[in-house]
């Protein structure tokens, strides 16, 4: 029986050669036992996709689309499914255990917890590199919202532009061009 696939949306940035996200040096621990209290605490049932869903989701420093989730998840075997996959993003959203994230530009999904901490992002709009940055900016905004009548309930803050390293590649691409 074949897995089954969606099609990649065409207009999503391709990752640079020899980049692989998630990778073992891209993710924390964030243990199995640790998945399962969060799932528990959110009243969710226990399934081992849910789990492993949710650990390679916390794991990796980089917001994820669904089918590097079930790689990742998967572990090179056909455990489950993508619908499987897409089940348990549905519900660990609404239940408020992972944030979906749409970059510009893109109609793909992309997922990631606060599970290991509040943070917001610089992204790369070339390699989708994402920088966790160390302040939270919102912080200040929110007693003067409050003096307004305003109860922030939560923030997504991202900033989009160039990494060092794909600004240097444009760089190198221009010189290139105009030696030619």
């Amino acid at each position: 029986m074949e897995k089954e696939r969606s099609e990649k949306n065409s207009s999503k940035v391709p990752e640079p050669s020899g980049q692989k996200k998630a990778s073992a040096e891209g993710r924390t621990s964030f243990s199995e036992r640790r998945s399962r209290e969060v799932l528990k605490e959110a009243g969710i049932r226990l399934t081992e996709p849910r789990v492993k869903i949710l650990q390679v989701i916390a794991e990796s420093e980089e917001a994820l689309d669904a089918e590097e989730i079930l790689d990742l998840a998967n572990q090179g075997e056909e455990a489950f499914w993508l619908s499987t996959v897409y089940r348990n993003l549905e519900l660990f959203a609404e239940k408020g255990l992972i944030q979906e994230v749409r970059r510009p530009g893109s109609d793909v999904l992309y997922y990631r917890t606060e599970l290991r901490g509040h943070n917001h992002y610089a992204v790369c709009e070339r390699c989708r590199k994402e920088i966790p940055l160390d302040i939270c900016p919102i912080d200040t905004l929110e007693d003067q919202l409050k003096e307004k009548g305003f109860t922030p309930t939560h923030h997504r803050l991202e900033i989009y532009g160039l990494c060092a390293e794909c600004k240097e590649k444009l760089r190198h691409l221009r010189e290139n061009k105009r030696e030619k």
